[in-house]
């Protein structure tokens, strides 16, 4: 883990430093009849991901508010600090849950020393969680990279069943990008000789 956390940055560093110069050479590689096409695809495919990206912080900046207010009106010291930190790890499924919830329940158990204020801290996650999984991700996430509400909550339960963790993650990214390939067929079979009359 200690090498990851080494050698990720080093490794990112590098690959954005030389992403164009890469990105000519896989294009090289691709006859040119079919370089223009394939670039324009691969842009679609580029936009849409940016766009998943910015949905995912904007989903995070959210969560983060909505904890930080419930966590305020539990009187849970350091709420603000404590929500925000949950919101931001939120990018990645129930990291933010598990984060944000044990030490939220440990200082306000601490603080308060009744049981009511840390059911009320777990209620103010349950809540959150309800309302991000149900209306945040499905319409902000969505609306971003042009997906229905249905198909984002199916690619993250379908991702999650089938490659767990990794596939929680990478679920919608990847429906995301299957609907771009397939726009593009669609549209291209409906321009061809065999959907003609």
């Amino acid at each position: 883990m200690l090498a990851n956390l080494v050698i990720i940055p080093v490794v990112m560093f590098y690959l954005l430093r030389d992403f164009d110069a890469i990105n000519n050479k896989l294009l090289a590689l691709v006859p040119p009849r079919l370089q223009n096409e394939v670039e324009e695809v691969m842009r679609d495919i580029d936009q849409v991901l940016s766009r998943f990206v910015r949905g995912q912080l904007m989903v995070a900046g959210l969560m983060g508010l909505m904890y930080s207010a419930g966590l305020f009106l539990c009187d849970t010291p350091m709420s603000l600090s404590l929500g925000m930190m949950a919101g931001l790890f939120n990018i990645v499924p129930y990291l933010g849950l598990i984060l944000g919830l044990v030490p939220s329940v440990l200082l306000t158990y601490i603080d308060s020393q009744e049981w009511l204020s840390v059911v009320s801290v777990v209620g103010v996650f349950a809540i959150a969680q309800a309302i991000e999984g149900m209306v945040i991700t499905p319409r902000v996430v969505g609306d971003n990279i042009g997906l229905h509400p249905v198909a984002v909550i199916l690619a993250v339960l379908l991702g999650g069943e089938l490659f767990g963790i990794t596939g929680m993650i990478l679920g919608v990214p990847g429906v995301a990008v299957i609907n771009v390939l397939l726009s593009r067929g669609i549209a291209q079979y409906k321009g061809s000789t065999l959907y003609s009359p």
